[in-house]
């Protein structure tokens, strides 16, 4: 008699049948193990669509038999915060479009958890999410998956495609997007975008396909007038294809088309391959904002994860200076810009070191017409007495620089003049003052010094 009321129960409670081994703390379902991710899934397509979760393990998914949260008829529209675990050994096969851990969200909320494991599809939406739809947040997702797509459509990384005003931020992609012979929307992070947001992401995996067109390492294929835009984001990975007349193929936007807003594309940065995609491809891509061609020094030195945090008022990418060959966008080391200082007076040289302390570092004049060209300290090795002892004066430069010799502290030091000298649009300090009395020799030798055009500011 009790297992015929199981069922009754189950609808009663509008669960499906064995969802109850789930647990719920504060409402929210608390998921520790792969057997209760698979019921989180069951109760989502039994019609919990605004169901939250959080995963309290990592989960591995090998042997299990998977169905994605969410499909076309009962789209997820709660949250799910994985809370930085990992779910692994994912396995699937699709056999409808949209496929993924998620298969199809609607105004939801998908945060927090790393992916790998392999999916494989001759249908249409893949990723670790297939397609999300109205104004739904994909978070801090890392996908290290291996997907061998088979169709015509939109698959990504991270996200198939978005539908809506969607935000996709702070997600990396570091696995291997192959595509076979069909052409249509595939990115590294974002397949198809239509009025989504896609900032802070990295790319550093691989998209490869045998068609022409639509490859991206961020994102496939955009074509919308609302587009909200690619922003803050790398590609160091690698896209390619084996067609030899490739169209629409580049390292972090494979096509921006008719109608697309540009407005929201700006500070994007990536790593040129051997193959010289370009950074953006399409219709309107060279009227967006020029995409930023890096270095794997650049990358390296923390320059560009400085960059990339803008006026760090906000710091999403991070990097281990010394360890890490490129920035994240996840947790790790903050990145310091330092200045460079000449010694002595601590003046900046507008020039930069990057390390994960905040210092300044010191470095050396850079003397030129016998003063730093940072701080204006006097180059005391300018220039060296004849061998009478005498400093030979022959340019305004030199003149200059023995009134600041003397100026220093070199009152005894002694001149000649070996030529006529024009003071023209020189800033000019008289030889010796109150406190520095020239007591030293100078000798004109019957030259002329002109255009002197001086006004006291002492006595």
């Amino acid at each position: 008699m009790k297992l015929r009321l199981l069922p009754l129960l189950a609808a009663m409670l509008c669960l499906p049948t064995g969802a109850s081994a789930l647990e719920k703390a504060n409402g929210i379902y608390q998921i520790g193990t792969a057997q209760d991710l698979v019921d989180f899934a069951t109760a989502v397509n039994g019609g919990e669509t605004g169901a939250k979760a959080v995963l309290t393990a990592n989960i591995e998914l090998k042997d299990v038999a998977w169905t994605p949260i969410g499909n076309s008829s009962k789209k997820f529209s709660g949250t799910f915060d994985g809370q930085g675990h990992a779910i692994t050994g994912l396995n699937y096969t699709a056999t409808a479009d949209y496929n993924g851990i998620f298969g199809y969200i609607a105004g939801a909320t998908v945060q927090g958890f790393s992916v790998s494991g392999s999916l494989t599809s001759d249908k249409n939406f893949c990723g670790v999410i297939g397609k999300a739809e109205g104004s739904s947040t994909i978070r801090g997702i890392h996908s290290s998956l291996v997907l061998d797509i088979k169709m015509k459509g939109w698959a990504g990384g991270v996200l198939g495609g978005a539908d809506g005003t969607s935000v996709i931020e702070e997600c990396s992609f570091d696995g291997t997007l192959d595509t076979h012979n069909y052409i249509d929307a595939k990115g590294g992070i974002v397949g198809y975008a239509n009025q989504a947001t896609i900032r802070n992401c990295l790319f550093s995996g691989t998209v490869k396909g045998e068609g022409d067109e639509h490859y991206g390492g961020i994102l496939g294929y955009v074509a919308n007038a609302n587009f909200g835009g690619v922003q803050n984001c790398l590609s160091t990975g690698y896209v390619s294809t084996t067609n030899t007349k490739p169209k629409n193929i580049a390292y972090l936007i494979g096509n921006i088309n008719t109608n697309t807003k540009l407005t929201g594309i700006k500070n994007n940065y990536f790593l040129k391959r051997q193959d010289g995609y370009a950074g953006y491809s399409g219709t309107l891509a060279s009227k967006a904002e020029a995409p930023i061609e890096v270095t794997e020094e650049q990358l390296a030195s923390g320059e560009i994860t400085y960059a990339l945090n803008g006026d760090q008022s906000t710091v999403t990418w991070h990097q281990t200076i010394g360890t890490d060959a490129f920035p994240t966008p996840y947790d790790g080391a903050v990145v310091y810009q330092n200045d460079i200082i000449c010694p002595d007076t601590k003046t900046p040289q507008g020039t930069y070191t990057y390390g994960n302390t905040r210092e300044q570092m010191v470095g050396a004049h850079n003397y030129t017409y016998g003063f730093c060209s940072y701080c204006n300290t006097l180059d005391p090795t300018f220039a060296t007495p004849n061998a009478e002892g005498y400093y030979e004066i022959g340019n305004k430069r030199q003149l200059v620089w023995f009134a600041a010799l003397v100026g220093a502290g070199s009152l005894t030091a002694k001149a000649l003049l070996t030529a006529d000298i024009d003071l023209t649009d020189v800033a000019w300090t008289p030889i010796g003052n109150s406190s520095k009395k020239f007591s030293g020799i100078f000798d004109g030798q019957g030259h002329a010094i002109t255009g002197l055009n001086y006004t006291a500011t002492a006595d």
